[in-house]
């Protein structure tokens, strides 16, 4: 059983890599995936563009080696060339779908805060 587990995770995973910088995969559209509200996006790309800040001036230090600046390459190539485009993806379609009706921005305030006496 493990073995058709572990089958099924690797094919799953190759499948997704084969994803193409059209946003398509294996020729069909892929939908971006979109959290429960706009700020929660939002706060995901100042997360996202934070991180790149970050990375770009580690990759600026003279002292690293040739090979501790490649991962930070590719670390800001991952950040940059695929988080940061998804979640851009994902708040357009957000909002195209809130001009459209189709969704509400405004979907209300799930928090629940028990009022305690002192």
């Amino acid at each position: 059983m493990e073995d058709s587990l572990d089958r099924a995770i690797k094919e799953k995973i190759f499948e997704l890599l084969k994803k193409d910088k059209t946003g398509k995969l294996n020729g069909k559209e892929c939908e971006p995936i979109y959290t429960d509200s706009i700020g929660e996006l939002i706060e995901k790309l100042i997360i996202v563009h934070i991180r790149a800040w970050y990375l770009e001036d580690c990759a600026r230090d003279s002292s690293l080696s040739d090979e501790e600046r490649g991962r930070i390459k590719a670390k800001i190539d991952i950040n940059n060339g695929i988080k940061r485009p998804r979640l851009i993806a994902a708040l357009n379609k957000m909002l195209d779908d809130a001009c459209k009706g189709k969704i509400d921005l405004n979907e209300g305030n799930v928090k629940f805060y028990k009022h305690q006496s002192y």
